[in-house]
């Protein structure tokens, strides 16, 4: 591609979190002004952090609102009467309307309404595999019954649901979701395997609240004793989901008709599961090339049809192999390595599918780095005197009555100001003053380990952000340097327990780009090819932000006033 085009850096999103940067791609905007600020952010006016990609408007039913505030690139598309195609783009659910398919991605709910709870079923609770998985939640008993069978409830003991009937035969597991085989269980779902082996995705009957729906799962024979077997995420099934999961509804179902059945959930790869060691490398991997290639053949599978004016996919695989499968500072490891050799083959693959007068572009929303150590801004806080603690059921909390400074949400600092929160204990006539006070301070923080600085800027939300959403983000916006990596208590504003405010990284999550860094220090790729491609590539620093302004102006449709990118008109050749 780079020999027929250009390829270059691309400044991504602050902060670079994947939602986050493709709201920003879609929308053109910062933001501040598209709405969508963070995994988590703070409700303005309380302490609680809120989902940052939709609300949860009802339960019963389960429908949602997103938070995002401008109309995206599907929606200005179908106003143009230009048919566009997105399938699986992160912070695209619910779904926005477009002419040909919007297919959401990260933020699609399991039937739980998580975003993805797997299980260990096993015959022994508290031992082999299942005494390593650090949520309990995630372990559901197999219960003996009669002839050497054993039974389960789908969901969990706590949860009403569809049971599991089990048996091994011989070097077979029989497996039954919905009743017993001999009751002949109707809508039940049935397989037999061997061990290691791994069923097709299995439909069952639900009963949620006042509504019968359908459920989806797949499973793998892990261990013949104790009797154990792993359960993606319950999801729903393309073709019937109690909310839509496309927009038009019916272009889920369209792609199954593509691919055959595919898990529906937004973080379709159980990374959560991996973290919590309920399953093992294999078991993961297996699962989400499974995913991965079934996705990629959906975009090639776009990509050789004659009536859309803009398609974009998007595939997960080298975002998270990079987060659990980095191998050392400078070492990418086996996994992504592979993962970089196929994401070459899919290319090869779209090119050779698409119209040769087609321009394509491959975009990577942001770039990683490897994590070194971890950061607990909250307990930084509470020795410098900002954050009190109290002991709360949980262990320690935050005394907010006694707080001047917190972090929640992804490395921004919320100032507790009189009048603005319940329990505010800053005068407004205090407010820059401390703000200032703090950010010094913040800047010349360094890690009493290795002398290096710990955080490369902070900076007053309104230097940084403008729009309507601005009340979402942190008074102070903080970025780390790279190498270091947020708490994960401090994302969620919990106080990690009594330790050092730096301590060396733990567990899977060996690399990242959430940080939060700068966007200069993870950067993403643009590469393009095609007939309107020039060589000379954009120039300036193209920004993810730039993204939806150019493809506008290439298809020719007015580029609305939210929009915050500049033409890369450098780069492409103009539309005719």
């Amino acid at each position: 591609m780079a020999a027929h085009g250009f390829v270059s850096p691309l400044e991504t999103a602050l902060p670079p979190l994947s939602p986050v940067a493709w709201a920003t791609f879609l929308t053109g905007c910062n933001p501040a002004r598209h709405g969508i600020v963070d995994f988590f952010f703070r409700e303005p006016g309380q302490y609680r952090l809120a989902f940052g990609l939709y609300a949860v408007t009802s339960t019963d039913p389960p429908r949602y609102q997103s938070r995002l505030l401008v109309p995206g690139l599907p929606a200005l598309l179908r106003e143009a009467g230009l048919r566009g195609y997105f399938l699986w783009l992160p912070g695209t659910f619910p779904p926005e309307p477009s002419l040909g398919g919007t297919l959401a991605g990260l933020g699609v709910p399991d039937v739980l309404g998580s975003l993805g709870l797997s299980a260990l079923f096993t015959a022994d609770p508290r031992g082999g595999r299942a005494a390593e998985v650090r949520d309990r939640r995630q372990v559901i008993p197999l219960t003996p019954r009669e002839e050497g069978s054993f039974q389960a409830l789908l969901l969990g003991p706590d949860r009403p649901g569809p049971s599991l009937w089990t048996k091994v035969e011989g070097d077979l597991l029989r497996l039954c979701v919905g009743g017993q085989p001999e009751e002949g269980a109707p809508g039940g779902a049935e397989a037999v395997l061997s061990l290691g082996e791994w069923t097709p995705w299995l439909r069952f009957p639900l009963v949620r609240g006042r509504r019968a729906e359908e459920g989806m799962a797949r499973f793998r024979w892990l261990d013949r004793a104790p009797l154990t077997l792993y359960r993606t995420p319950v999801q729903y099934p393309p073709d019937a989901a109690p909310f839509p999961l496309s927009a038009p509804e019916g272009f889920a179902a369209q792609v199954a008709a593509w691919i055959g059945p595919y898990a529906t959930l937004g973080q379709a790869c159980d990374q959560n599961g991996l973290q919590t060691s309920l399953l093992d490398d294999e078991t993961f991997l297996q699962d989400a090339w499974t995913t991965w290639e079934q996705r990629a053949q959906a975009l090639v599978h776009l990509a050789a049809q004659p009536d859309w004016s803009l398609a974009v996919g998007h595939l997960f695989t080298l975002d998270v192999l990079q987060h659990l499968f980095w191998a050392g500072e400078a070492e990418p490891g086996e996994a992504v390595r592979a993962a970089y050799a196929w994401m070459d083959t899919v290319v090869a693959r779209l090119q050779k599918a698409l119209d040769p007068e087609v321009t394509f572009l491959v975009v990577s929303d942001h770039g990683v780095c490897p994590l070194k150590r971890r950061v607990a801004l909250n307990w930084w806080l509470h020795e410098r005197g900002y954050l009190q603690v109290q002991e709360g059921p949980r262990g320690p909390a935050i005394d907010w009555a006694r707080t001047a400074a917190a972090s929640l949400g992804h490395g921004g600092i919320f100032l507790n100001v009189e009048g603005r929160e319940p329990l505010g204990t800053v005068p407004p006539a205090r407010y820059e003053a401390l703000r200032r006070e703090v950010q010094e301070a913040l800047l010349a923080w360094r890690d009493p380990e290795t002398d290096q600085r710990v955080v490369a800027g902070a900076w007053p939300r309104e230097a940084v952000y403008r729009g309507d959403a601005l009340e979402r983000i942190p008074d102070l916006v903080v970025a780390l340097e790279p190498g270091y990596g947020l708490d994960r208590r401090d994302m969620l504003g919990e106080v990690a327990p009594s330790r050092p405010p730096i301590v060396p990284r733990q567990g899977r999550w060996v690399a990242g780009h959430e940080g939060p860094y700068r966007p200069q220090d993870v950067p993403g790729v643009l590469l393009a090819a095609g007939p309107a491609v020039r060589a000379e590539g954009p120039g300036a620093k193209p920004r993810l932000m730039d993204l939806a302004p150019t493809l506008l102006s290439a298809l020719g449709v007015p580029i609305p006033a939210h929009m915050e990118g500049r033409v890369l008109s450098r780069a492409f050749a103009p539309a005719q």
